[in-house]
């Protein structure tokens, strides 16, 4: 190994290490790494976004070693050790993003009681802002909600669920899901 391939080693790893430490400081103050995707380590996205941030400081170092080291090595050897410093830093990255969203452990998801009684005091809350239901009893609009929270929990899948969770919006499967729940629930309310 000539001395600029040793240099151009030390120096990325050195990159590397201040990338990590200066993204240290947001994961111990939140007490989680985000983005990151428990459910499918493999997300070229978020694999993509760690290799932009934690790359930057790593490759910066690669040119100035290269460039430092470059007439004592030669432009063959430089453009070689370049090159292959880049892509053992994206590789390196790589695994230890999917590494550490496999370690990861995975949220539990609630039950299928947790399920009822999140969309039943979802839906209380979002009926009662409605200005059509200003006039509504307590009573009605409970009962909707009940009916509503007991036949969505029927449906819906751990993978909606899931998809929830991580996304933070309704899965696209779940929109005719709860429209057909809400006209169901509808029907068995009473008029007020």
């Amino acid at each position: 190994m000539n001395s600029q391939t040793q240099t151009v080693m030390i120096t990325s790893l050195i990159g590397l290490v201040l990338a990590i430490s200066s993204k240290a400081s947001s994961v111990i103050s939140t007490g989680n790494i985000t983005p990151l995707d428990t459910l499918n380590p493999f997300n070229l996205s978020i694999l993509g976004y760690w290799i932009a941030t934690l790359g930057f400081f790593p490759l910066i170092f690669i040119v100035f070693a290269v460039a430092a080291t470059a007439r004592t090595a030669g432009l063959r050897n430089s453009v070689f050790n370049g090159l292959g410093a880049v892509v053992g830093v994206s590789l390196t990255i790589t695994g230890v993003v999917i590494a550490v969203a496999t370690a990861h452990p995975k949220k539990e998801f609630p039950d299928r009681a947790s399920l009822v009684k999140n969309a039943t005091s979802s839906c209380i809350k979002n009926q009662q802002i409605i200005p059509k239901n200003k006039n509504v009893s307590v009573a009605i609009i409970e009962a909707f909600c009940s009916c509503y929270g007991d036949s969505l929990a029927d449906v819906t899948t751990m993978a909606e669920v899931m998809y929830a969770d991580q996304h933070q919006i309704v899965a696209p499967t779940m929109i005719e899901k709860i429209n057909t729940t809400v006209q169901k629930c509808m029907q068995l309310v009473p008029d007020p």
